[in-house]
């Protein structure tokens, strides 16, 4: 009994001291991590500045717009800030770190289509506060100098527009047709919707277009013909219909549909000229032969001219001689308000027609034989020629009319 009663005693004691060790641990005072503070030095970079461009085309340096603008650590190329300069050619970048910072210089980086880029090492200004360090780096003004853009340069997202209305001008892209190397204008016209040409008419929707210009200026007036058949495509960058008062000496103010070429490069002089002769290898003297040429001189003069010579005679008719002659000449200049335009042309030919005939009569002791030939000469000259000169949509003109002859 006093064996159990020892073993309740110390069973007893030994829970009540760990009930009593429980109570000092939880209610032991705690210490908050929170009220410890460990700064580190902070680094901050900063980069401001405006960009300019300047191209041969300005007279002096302008602000550049949308240019890319990038600004990277040597230290850690991790640290970096990228931007577009704003209408006003301005840009702001800033990155910072709490890291240790060896070297303090960027990397600074400028691009813009068509401009020289810039890729240069810069080592800021450092202010200091304290631990903490600022890196400042201020282009106040940079000239970008322009650079045209070559064809690997240039990524095509997207097809060509092949025609679209802007205003009252409806404009044909005519590189968005595909079109034969060396074809002429003509060719790209009977493929463009709406556009229609016959005999020596152009009509867009069955309206009229009476006057061809090249870059704004008029272009051969009244002879349409003259650049369908002598701009080449490859030479165009836009066809244009729109329009205007045109060159005329009607006394109305009505505006006429025009059509308008615009080149890709600046084009003041188009010049062509071509021959032509042909032979017929069976007969010694018939051939034909014809050389054409044109000029257009921007603001000077615009003259075409054309001769043709001909010895065809007809083989399915009794005509021995055909001689034909041809040539014409158009002039057109404008000197300030005054238009002058004129138009000769000259046609010669010759004709000889031989015709035989026999007739044989028999009779009862002989037989009579008749022959007889006809033989008929023609010649005919004809010249005509229209000069016209007179102020730009003005009422008063002058005009000379020759009369023309036959022989």
């Amino acid at each position: 009994m006093v064996q159990k009663r020892f073993l309740l005693t110390l069973i007893t004691y030994t829970l009540l001291c760990l009930h009593s060790w429980a109570q000092e641990v939880v209610y032991m005072p705690s210490i908050s991590m929170s009220n410890i503070k460990i700064e580190a030095p902070r680094h901050a970079f900063r980069a401001v500045g405006c960009m300019y461009g300047e191209d041969e085309f300005s007279s002096e340096p302008y602000k550049l717009e949308g240019a890319s603008v990038e600004l990277t650590a040597l230290a850690d190329t991790t640290l970096r800030d990228i931007c577009t300069t704003s209408v006003e050619g301005q840009f702001r970048l800033s990155f910072r770190t709490n890291a240790k910072i060896k070297d303090s210089r960027v990397r600074f980086r400028v691009s813009h289509i068509g401009f020289e880029p810039l890729d240069t090492i810069i080592s800021p200004t450092v202010r200091k506060e304290g631990k903490n360090r600022e890196y400042l780096i201020d282009i106040p003004h940079y000239i970008m100098h322009s650079k045209p853009a070559t064809i690997e340069e240039v990524q095509i997202i997207g097809e060509l527009q092949k025609m679209y209305q802007r205003g009252d001008t409806l404009i044909f892209n005519t590189d968005a047709f595909e079109m034969p190397s060396g074809s002429l204008l003509l060719e790209l016209v009977r493929r463009l919707p709406g556009l229609s040409y016959r005999e020596g008419v152009l009509t867009y929707q069955d309206q009229l277009i009476h006057e061809m210009r090249l870059n704004g200026e008029t272009f051969f007036r009244g002879q349409v013909s003259v650049a369908l058949n002598n701009i080449l495509n490859e030479k165009l960058k836009q066809l244009k219909l729109y329009e205007a008062k045109t060159d005329s000496f009607d006394n109305d103010n009505k505006k006429n549909l025009v059509m308008d070429m615009v080149t890709k490069q600046p084009t003041d002089i188009v010049a062509s000229a071509e021959a032509k002769l042909g032979k017929n290898l069976a007969s010694k003297p018939d051939y034909i032969a014809s050389v054409e040429g044109m000029l257009y001189i921007k603001k000077g003069p615009q003259t075409k001219g054309n001769a043709s010579h001909s010895r065809l005679p007809d083989k399915n008719t009794v005509m021995r001689k055909n001689i034909k002659d041809h040539a014409d000449i158009y002039y057109h200049q404008q000197f300030g308000k005054i238009i002058a335009s004129s138009q000769h042309d000259f046609n010669h030919g010759e004709t000889s027609t031989q015709q035989d005939a026999m007739e044989q009569m028999f009779m009862p002791e002989t037989t009579r034989v008749t022959r007889s030939t006809s033989r008929t000469d023609a010649t005919s000259n004809n010249y005509g020629g229209v000069g016209v000169a007179g102020k730009q949509q003005h009422i008063q003109q002058s005009a000379l009319k020759l009369a023309s002859w036959i022989q």
